[in-house]
């Protein structure tokens, strides 16, 4: 007699879970089977880490190889960079001067970087992009500079990548 209670009971609640939406199925003794553990999270792995530096190195060898290198007639060789001094004009921006020697023997097109900066780390530059220099010519010059604050404490130049 006990037992039909129970029967009688845990069929009435089952009746029940199934009518209010029940979250799960139901086990043989009635109670709620647990839902299945949820999908691994992704975590960051070195092995990942790894390869996707190796991707990248791969794609930077690629670009270079098309054509991502320094394009012209090879001009750039010929020509040499000097940084002469620096003249503040006010706490952000001064006059940097330069010379650039061709020497070549043809005509070429500067485009240099001219940078300056101080002993705190801070620095101005620009792209030098100018006349033509004739073989052995020197041509000196100035390019306006703007350095942020501290244009004053600019000690240190140069002019790169001619």
């Amino acid at each position: 007699m006990v037992a039909d209670y129970r029967a009688s009971q845990a069929a009435a609640g089952s009746a029940l879970a199934t009518a209010q939406g029940s979250s799960g199925p139901r086990a043989a003794n009635g109670s709620i089977e647990p839902k299945p553990a949820p999908r691994r999270v992704f975590r960051i792995t070195p092995k990942g880490v790894l390869t996707g530096l190796v991707l990248l190195l791969l794609v930077g060898v690629a670009i270079t190889a098309v054509g991502g290198g320094k394009t012209g007639t090879g001009a750039a060789r010929n020509l040499t960079g000097t940084f002469v001094s620096w003249q503040p004009v006010d706490d952000g921006h001064g006059y940097a001067f330069f010379t650039v020697t061709n020497l070549g023997s043809s005509p070429e097109e500067p485009k240099c970087t001219v940078k300056v900066s101080d002993d705190f780390g801070d620095f101005g530059f620009d792209i030098l992009v100018g006349q033509s220099v004739s073989p052995g010519q020197t041509l000196s010059g100035d390019i306006p500079l703007s350095v942020g604050k501290g244009a004053f404490l600019m000690n240190h130049g140069s002019v790169t990548d001619c």
